[in-house]
This record gives C-alpha cells, sequence and structure tokens, in this order.
C-alpha cells in the first residue's frame, strides 16, 4: 500500500522490479490520480492521469459475487520502467500500486486493416499468450444479442507493435489477480495497428459474456481499442477494424447497428437495476455508464463509425 493520508494533493514513490503496465486500487474514497514512472535509464516520464475504472461483472452474477470489492483505475502501459510516483488528490484508503510485466512476445506484423471481408483476422489468445491458469470457472454464454459497446483501455498511445501481446498478458493478469473477475473483461480488443484480438476466453464466434459494461454485460459484445481516445484521435486501421468487427458480430445474429432500441439494465452506475435505458446498438461505453469511456475522440465519431458499420452490413 502507499501511504497517503489526509486531503490535499499528496505523492509518494514505489520501486520495484522492471514493469511495463501500472493501476491503482483502493478500498475508499474518489481522488484524482495520477502517475509518472521512471524509465531504465532513470530519465523519470511526464505524469499522466488515471481514470476510474467503471467496467465490471454484473451485480449478482456469479462472478460478480467472487469478485474483489475494491475501486481500482484502468490498467496502464509505461513501457519499460522501475519506479512510479503516484499523485493523489482527495481522500483516499489504503491506496495500491499494482505493477504488471511479461515477457516480450512477437505477433506477425500489422498488415491493412479489414475493410471487405465479412470476418476479419482475429489473433486467438494462444497467439498473444494467455496464461489460462489465471481463468476461473468455465466461459457463460448469452441467451440473445442486442448490442455492440464501445471501449477504450484508456493506456497510452505510445506503443510499438512488439508491445501489444505484453500490454494484454498485463491486462488479463489485472482483472484476474488483482480485480477478481474470472477472465479478461472485453470480448474483443484492437490495437492501433488494426490488429484484432479475441480478450475473454469462450471463442469470438459465440455469444460469450464479458465484465465489459456493468449492468449490460448480459445481451451484448464488449470491443475495446488499445490506447486513450480522449488524448488523440483513433488511428483510421483501429477505426476499420472496429466497424469490421461490428458489423460482423451484428450480421451473425441478424441485426443492425443504426437502430435504437430498449435495453434493460441490471444495474449500474447510471440506469438501476430494472430500469429501461433508449440506447444505440451499437454505443460508447458512457452511454450506459458514468464513464468517459470510449474517450471524447472516439465518442465523437460514433456516429459516422454506426453509419459505415451499417453500410458493411447492407453490403453483405
Amino acid at each position: 500500500a502507499v501511504g497517503l493520508t489526509g486531503r490535499g494533493r499528496r505523492s509518494a514513490t514505489v520501486a520495484g522490479d522492471p514493469f511495463s503496465s501500472v493501476a491503482l486500487t483502493w478500498s475508499s474514497g474518489s481522488p484524482a490520480l495520477s502517475v509518472r514512472v521512471r524509465s531504465l535509464d532513470g530519465v523519470w516520464r511526464p505524469w499522466q492521469a488515471l481514470g476510474h475504472l467503471h467496467d465490471g461483472p454484473t451485480a449478482g452474477t456469479e462472478e460478480w459475487l467472487a469478485a474483489r470489492r475494491t475501486s481500482a483505475t484502468g490498467l496502464t502501459w509505461v513501457g519499460d520502467a522501475d519506479a512510479v510516483e503516484v499523485a493523489a488528490d482527495g481522500p483516499v484508503a489504503d491506496l495500491r500500486v499494482e505493477m504488471f510485466d511479461a515477457d516480450r512476445e512477437e505477433l506477425p506484423s500489422p498488415g491493412v486493416g479489414a475493410r471487405s471481408a465479412p470476418q476479419s483476422k482475429i489473433y486467438n489468445r494462444a497467439t498473444w499468450g494467455a496464461d489460462e491458469r489465471l481463468r476461473s470457472g468455465d466461459p457463460r454464454y448469452l441467451t440473445g444479442f442486442q448490442q455492440v459497446h464501445v471501449h477504450h483501455t484508456a493506456g497510452a498511445n505510445g506503443y510499438a507493435v512488439a508491445d501489444v501481446p505484453r500490454i494484454l498478458r498485463g491486462m488479463l493478469a489485472y482483472h484476474t489477480q488483482t480485480l477478481g473477475w474470472s477472465d479478461l473483461g472485453y470480448n474483443l480488443l484492437v490495437d492501433k495497428f488494426g490488429r484484432a484480438f479475441e480478450g475473454r476466453a469462450g471463442g469470438p464466434t459465440r455469444l460469450v459474456r464479458g465484465a465489459h459494461t456493468l449492468g449490460f454485460n448480459h445481451n451484448s459484445c464488449g470491443i475495446a481499442l488499445i490506447g486513450n481516445y480522449d488524448t488523440a484521435q483513433p488511428p483510421g486501421a483501429a477505426i476499420q477494424q472496429l466497424e469490421a468487427l461490428a458489423a460482423w458480430k451484428f450480421d451473425m445474429y441478424g441485426q443492425k447497428a443504426m437502430r435504437k432500441l430498449k435495453a434493460a439494465s441490471e444495474g449500474s452506475d447510471k440506469y438501476p437495476k430494472g430500469s429501461v435505458a433508449y440506447l444505440w446498438a451499437m454505443d460508447s461505453h458512457r452511454d450506459t455508464n458514468d464513464t468517459a469511456c470510449p474517450g471524447r475522440y472516439l465518442h465523437a465519431a460514433m456516429n459516422d463509425i454506426r453509419a459505415r458499420t451499417q453500410a458493411r452490413i447492407d453490403f453483405y
């Protein structure tokens, strides 16, 4: 734990073995949190804010009962580092720094983002080196499908091609070992180079229940773009892949992206359990939860993304 007490802005430094991803957890309070890390050559990098995590299993499910009741940030890729300084502004209790690393593992170089194929190439969990021992229980499947919820992981944007497997393995460890979820929360992930990855286990062609959109996991697929699109425009290759994946998933189950629907909430911080939300079939995470996800730039592009996704569905 980091010993930050009081109410004003405070900071503390934690050093350890080399790491590449950072997250923060705490038991109570709603602080503004930021970190900066020291690279392996001894240079401190700029401060970056960490947003509070609003993903998670739906209340009342077995996964929710098993999850740890803790507040947390998303996992942020910081590159190779050996120390982190944490700053908190606002009351916080039991603040902990979670540092993760994974061995490098090469994937094929990215090609052109999918534009016309009904199903894009999706790198499976074995390809990015998922440690299946970290999962608990068997995958659960949906009985119906209505929506695609679009997310960003809110980490750094400066990652390289070879970093992506490490980012995914760190995310798997954080979601399961720190937060106590049964598996990585997102169903599918897309890197800035336009490559698609299987997230939660159970088969990308099946309706696997994820832990990506609190209150709305029971009828949806969660697709996350790896990066922070509150600070930068999402790359064209990533957007093309997002549209291709969403069109493929909607069309597989006879659904449309350009429509609004009534979705029952199983309990989120924006829609109480039992309430009904009127939402786009393909929406932003912020439409269902009190969060900035998927970032202002990606959210602002959603009307165009929906239209192009629907155009792909109509073409086929």
